[in-house]
């Protein structure tokens, strides 16, 4: 493989870690992972938006998060805990993997392939941590708190709440994440030895 694919390819795998890592973090702290579009009623993961018809004469919207200062069992449900935990592992660890990512252009060429190696397989690791993760936070919406704001709404079903856009960003940054690992195996392979100007 030419040098230039090479350094190609490892400036694509940084950006799209950075990337993903960003679109992650972006979803997790944004409150709109199940919306009524009748209210105005956005659920989060850790953060909820309400419409508040009597603190104004005109419609407004308060945001907050469970619990207060975040009371972690203050969450509508164990599966949203569980959701929680795994998507703020997995955040962490993108953010690292982002951080090795940057780190492969100033390091020394003998140990770039074992940071990136290292990175690919956080990467993984993470990915498969927000696959868990996002597969598992609609078994959460029977939680009598959602069922409150989204009458209808079971297992896996919304009822008359609808899938927020910032959930589909952050399954649409978990695919994404799923070419990182590849990425980062070709971003430093064995490079022909350049030769030496005299």
């Amino acid at each position: 493989m030419p040098t230039e694919a090479i350094r190609v390819v490892g400036l694509v795998w940084t950006f799209l870690s950075f990337m993903v890592t960003l679109v992650s973090i972006f979803s997790f702290v944004r409150p709109s992972w199940v919306v009524n579009t009748t209210d105005l009623t956005t659920l989060g993961l850790f953060s909820f938006c309400l419409r508040s018809d009597h603190l104004t004469d005109a419609p407004s919207v308060v945001c907050g998060i469970y619990g207060g200062n975040f009371n972690f069992s203050h969450l509508p449900s164990t599966t949203w805990q569980v959701t929680c935990i795994l998507c703020a592992c997995a955040c962490g660890l993108l953010l690292m993997t982002t951080i090795m990512a940057v780190s492969t252009f100033l390091v020394r060429p003998g140990f770039r392939r074992k940071l990136t190696l290292g990175a690919g397989y956080i990467q993984i690791m993470a990915v498969f941590l927000l696959v868990i993760g996002y597969s598992i936070f609609p078994a959460g919406l029977d939680s009598s708190f959602v069922q409150y704001y989204c009458p209808g709404s079971q297992k896996y079903r919304t009822g008359v709440c609808t899938v927020g856009w910032e959930y589909i960003i952050g399954v649409t940054g978990a695919a994404l994440g799923l070419f990182c690992p590849f990425l980062a195996y070709h971003a430093d392979t064995i490079r022909p030895r350049e030769p030496e100007v005299t």
